[in-house]
């Protein structure tokens, strides 16, 4: 199963600013031991702004994702983020990626459908749900959502739509 995550960030100019641009650069280029340095140094100059949970336990995600391990610490930094301020970024589309990686599909689930209600027209969203539809054994769910991402224009999941629910592409 491949789930992909998702982050967004604000730039800005001073060394707090700095550190948390860096940090998601360094996440986006996979490089997680120096996105979690980053994040921790801009943790030490504010610890009370929900960039630094959400971009630390974005770093966790990927070391979860991969290699099955820091997914609990992760989904105590999304709670943590989420418990700060909802809105900033996916949290729940990530927490359900650690989710799903502790086999707690329902949990996932219930993530994941909080982001689709926040942001619906996200196409890789449908497609990760369908996976985790599919580990739920709602087969028809799964190939609803399949055909929604195909729709939204990720041809991946028009692919596994035609090959798991024996669908033609729309």
């Amino acid at each position: 199963m491949c789930l992909f995550l998702q982050f967004t960030f604000n730039y800005g100019q001073n060394e707090y600013d700095n550190l948390i641009r860096s940090g998601y650069e360094f996440v986006n280029d996979a490089n997680i031991s120096k996105a979690i340095e980053a994040f921790n140094q801009a943790h030490q100059i504010d610890s009370t702004k929900v960039e630094t949970y959400y971009g630390m336990a974005l770093a966790l995600t990927q070391i979860c994702s991969k290699e099955g391990e820091s997914c609990i610490e992760a989904i105590a930094l999304f709670n943590q983020s989420i418990g700060m301020d909802s809105t900033y970024g996916t949290p729940y589309y990530n927490r359900a990626v650690c989710k799903n990686q502790l086999l707690d599909y329902s949990g996932a689930l219930d993530d994941i459908n909080k982001e689709i209600s926040r942001t619906p027209n996200q196409a890789y969203f449908y497609y990760n749900r369908a996976f985790i539809y599919m580990q739920l054994k709602q087969k028809s769910d799964a190939c609803s959502d399949l055909k929604k991402s195909c729709e939204l224009g990720y041809k991946e999941s028009c692919q596994k739509n035609q090959s798991f629910c024996g669908s033609s592409n729309p």
